[in-house]
């Protein structure tokens, strides 16, 4: 997946720009990243980056850590219809969305860390748009996103990404990761 790295125009409000990003289809082109740094005295958490794949694709529904080879940060894989449920949820929220109609990557996390909020990125051929979440609100507002993963361990993965975080969720077991 090439995305062209360009420099995002903030186009706050531009109810047309966020209709184009949330609305149109999910598609190969299409992924979206949950990522906080931290502070200081926790240890470095990597982003969950979900990426649309076709059905038939062997990766659908895994999980990657990062790597050499995959540095970016955690993948889950998803189909293009669990891509736009999960757009359709953002796309109903108030995440004080920034968004362009210029096509851009996931930019790299470590040099310029905003450890004020939680960011989430979504990317795809039609446009960027990067929204933020309270740090005081997170939890709650992450919660809303646990039913809509697709798999039991992409739900794991997500659940330990905010309990990393400092969630605190019910039922919850680090050490219970799924195997399917």
């Amino acid at each position: 997946m090439v995305f062209l790295l360009t420099t995002c125009a903030t186009c706050q409000g531009q109810s047309s720009e966020k209709s184009t990003v949330f609305t149109s289809p999910a598609d190969l082109s299409t992924a979206i990243r949950f990522y906080w740094f931290g502070d200081m005295w926790s240890h470095w958490r990597h982003p969950i980056n979900f990426y649309t794949v076709d059905t038939n694709d062997k990766r659908l529904h895994t999980v990657l850590m990062p790597s050499p080879i995959h540095p970016e940060g955690i993948a889950a894989f998803v189909t293009a219809s669990e891509m736009q449920t999960l757009l359709n949820k953002l796309a109903q929220s108030d995440y004080d969305w920034t968004t362009s109609r210029k096509v851009e990557k996931f930019r790299d996390p470590y040099p310029e860390v905003n450890a004020d909020s939680f960011e989430i990125t979504v990317v795809s051929s039609r446009g960027t748009a990067e929204g933020h979440i309270r740090l005081a609100v997170m939890c709650d507002q992450l919660a809303q996103f646990d039913a809509l993963m697709p798999s039991p361990r992409i739900r794991w993965q997500f659940r330990t990404m905010r309990w990393d975080d400092g969630c605190i969720i019910p039922g919850y077991r680090n050490e219970v990761m799924p195997t399917d």
